[in-house]
Parts: C-alpha cells; sequence; structure tokens
C-alpha cells in the first residue's frame, strides 16, 4: 500500500526561515505591498496559491514548491531540463562507445 505523502505546516515552515533570516512575516508583507498579517492569512490555509509561494520561495531563498512537487507521480516530477539532459546523457555515452571503438581499432593497427 502507498504511503500517504504530507505536507509541512507552511505557516510554520515560513515563519521558522524567515526568522533564521531575520525578518518577520509582517516584514515581508509589508515588503510584497500586503496589509500586515496578510501572509500570516493567506499561509493559514494549507493549499495556497502558487504564486504566493513563487512569490516567498525568491524572497527567502528557499524552494517552497518542492514539497508540493513530490506528491506528484514520478513521471511528472522531472522537469523539461531534466528530461533533455538525460536524453544529452544518452547521447554523449553513445559518443563515447564510439569513441573507445575508434581509440581501439587505432591501438591495434599501432601495435601490430
Amino acid at each position: 500500500m502507498e504511503e500517504k505523502k504530507t505536507l509541512p505546516n507552511l505557516l510554520e515552515t515560513v515563519k521558522g526561515y524567515a526568522k533564521l533570516r531575520g525578518r518577520s512575516l509582517k516584514k515581508i508583507s509589508l515588503g510584497m505591498g500586503k496589509s500586515p498579517n496578510y501572509l500570516t492569512q493567506k499561509l493559514k490555509n494549507q493549499n495556497p496559491d502558487i504564486l504566493i509561494l513563487l512569490e516567498l520561495s525568491e524572497l527567502l531563498n528557499l524552494n517552497l514548491v518542492e514539497h508540493y512537487t513530490t506528491l506528484l507521480p514520478p513521471a511528472l516530477q522531472t522537469t523539461h531540463r531534466e528530461r533533455a539532459l538525460l536524453i544529452e546523457l544518452e547521447q554523449l555515452k553513445k559518443e563515447l562507445l564510439t569513441l573507445k571503438a575508434e581509440r581501439d581499432k587505432y591501438w591495434e593497427v599501432i601495435s601490430k
């Protein structure tokens, strides 16, 4: 049976990271051009707006979206960039095998 994945308490997580960076939720809310209790109210909801998560991630230099992406099926967790890198890796492996075969062929000629 698949284990149920849980999300951390977003409000407490953001408070903790804000405190580590010497900031309060009130200051961050005001910096976002919102009311002082904006973030406290928005982060109480365990299904926050993605734009808030992205803005907070940037402001706190922290990936707050990662917890949500881990809930996706594995096939959807890879990004476009990761898929492109995997394709490039496979191409480089093929090229390496070709070069090794060519090298071996030259060594045979030289060693005779």
